[in-house]
This record gives C-alpha cells, structure tokens and sequence, in this order.
C-alpha cells in the first residue's frame, strides 16, 4: 500500500546538518519522508543541544505536531529521541515507529488522510462514459477533455523557481550560460555541478520564461544527476528568498515592523555582511532602517536578509507593541 509522502523539518540546526539529513533521507529512495519547511511539516526533529534548543522545543511541542529530540543527552524526556551523530539506520529506525502515528491538531496530516479517503469516490465518474449506444459523436466529447487536461502543465509554465520548490515532482532546467539544475521534490533535493550559493543565484533571481523546464521520469533523472553534488530544498529557498525581491521586503512583511533574530543563524560563507545584521538583530529589535544604521549595511542587504531568514523561521516580528512568531 502507497503512503502520501510526509515531510520532517530540523530546527535549531545548521544549513549543514539539514543538508545531512536530506542525504540520509535520500539513502532510503523507497521511504514516504522527505525534508520540507518547518511550517507545513507532520514532524518537527528540535535540535535540543543548540543554543535555542530549549525555546525551539516549547514551540514546537506547541505546535501539536510529532516532535523529535536530536541530542547528545537526556533530550528533556522526550517521548521520541534521536541520538547525535544521526546514521540512516537510527533516523529510519525512528522514523518506522513515528510512521503510523497522527499528529494531534496536524491540519496537514488530516488533510492527507481525508484525500486518500477520496479517492474511490472518484472512481464513480466511469458511470458517464459507459454511453456508447448514443454513438461516435458522445464518444468524441468525452475524449476532449483529457486531451486538454494532458496539455495543461506545459500551458502553466513555473514563473521562478520557488514556485517549482512548491510543486514537487523531478525537474531538468537549463538556460544558455547556466549550468543546468536538477529539482527532485520526492527527496526535497537539488543536483548540480556547482553547489557554491553565488553560482546558483542567478537562477533564483530571475524567471524561468527563458528556461527551458523538463519533467523527468526516475530512471532518466537517476541517470542525469548521477556524480553530481546535492544540497537541500531548503538552503536554495532561502537563497531565493535573499535575491529574490531586489532589495525590498516581500509581501506580507510590514515595512513598518521591527524584526529580531530569534535564534543565532548559519551565516553562510558566500554572504559575509550579513554576520554584521545577525549580529544587530540579534541585540534589538528595529525596522528595516533601524537595522541597517546599527549593523552599518545598506537598506537592501538588511531587507533581503529578512527575507532569507523570515523564510526559514529565523526572524521575529514585532508591530504595534505585539511580537508574532512566524
């Protein structure tokens, strides 16, 4: 029996530890579990040992969902731990036992459960189609339909690249002077030559419409991507949510609020100002403008680090006197 995939997420840990954990994920191609962002996840795997370990804990044993202690000790009694360093028979081991349980008030979940439910209502529709004694011309109008619905992907083409992150199924995108870049939503992976954060930006600030955008079945994107090097889902989102906006705060983000850091982050090597922003909003909270004066960095670079790190549950926002978490 087929289970609907669901997905794990790290808090706490580096870009390099989630990194890991996809590979480890990856070693089980078979398995249901894949990687994917914190607020859409059935599970959430706390690193308890980090510096905001134990904040991150209460929050996430909050949230109703299962929780998963990653941890060198005691895992504060956690009802599910997993022990540092993490091996792929430890996590799978783990995992095997956590497979089958609901999370309580998970609306992600339920709504996997009820689409599964759904599936042999859909399988009344046959009833229609057994017309065949009204002739050729009933049998035609039937058969226009699926001819459309079979087309429809190629007419919707991704407008950028995060919009095929959320899409899920296995991508090939190539562009003239770009190394080509291999998405596998099932393992919530990408394959490329280069996986230096610069060289993939190019692809995240721009649109596909110049892109040529192939599907591709498991045996020919097993062949294509062999050799190459892998990094998470994850990491390029919040690449795309750095380069994305030009500078300015993406929607829903109030020019007018004061962010905080939450929680130190993984400053990437690749972006080394963004430890002088860390570091200012990690003291105090401040608008857009109060940050950049602090840190002594440009409005842009501020702006477009909230966007990365909002994007990966790093930021706090704080308006009209009233902070909310993302």
């Amino acid at each position: 029996m087929n289970q609907p995939a669901r997905t794990l997420s790290l808090l706490g840990g580096s870009h390099d530890d989630t990194e890991r954990l996809g590979r480890l994920l990856a070693a089980r191609p078979d398995s249901a579990w894949r990687t994917g962002p914190a607020n859409h996840a059935d599970v959430l795997i706390v690193d308890v040992d980090s510096v905001y370990g134990h904040m991150d804990w209460l929050k996430a044993q909050a949230s109703g969902r299962i929780v998963i202690a990653l941890t060198s000790g005691d895992g504060h009694g956690a009802d599910h731990r997993l022990r540092k360093p993490v091996t792929t028979a430890t996590l799978f081991e783990l995992l095997d036992q956590v497979e089958g349980q609901p999370a309580a008030g998970n609306g992600h979940a339920a709504a996997n459960g009820s689409a599964s439910h759904a599936a042999p209502a859909a399988a009344a529709p046959p009833a229609p189609a057994a017309r065949p004694t009204t002739g050729p011309a009933v049998h035609a109008a039937p058969a226009a339909p699926e001819a459309v619905a079979a087309k429809a992907p190629a007419a919707s083409k991704p407008r950028a690249l995060l919009d095929l992150l959320e899409a899920g199924g296995r991508w090939r995108l190539q562009r003239d002077g770009q190394q080509t870049l291999f998405l596998d939503g099932d393992s919530q992976t990408v394959h490329v030559q280069d996986s230096a954060l610069k060289v993939l930006a190019s692809w995240c600030n721009r649109s596909l419409a110049d892109a040529t955008v192939d599907p591709l079945e498991a045996g020919a994107f097993a062949a294509a991507t062999r050799g190459l090097a892998t990094l998470p889902y994850a990491r390029l989102s919040w690449l795309a949510h750095l380069v994305g906006s030009e500078g300015r705060l993406e929607a829903g983000l109030d020019a007018d609020a004061r962010y905080k850091l939450a929680r130190w982050p993984q400053v990437e090597r690749d972006f080394p100002r963004h430890f002088r922003i860390a570091t200012a909003m990690m003291k105090a909270a401040g608008t857009v403008e109060e940050v950049a004066e602090a840190s002594g960095s440009a409005v842009a670079d501020v702006a477009n680090f909230i966007n990365a790190y909002h994007s990966s549950g790093h930021i706090e926002i704080e308006a009209g006197g009233a902070r909310r978490n993302r």
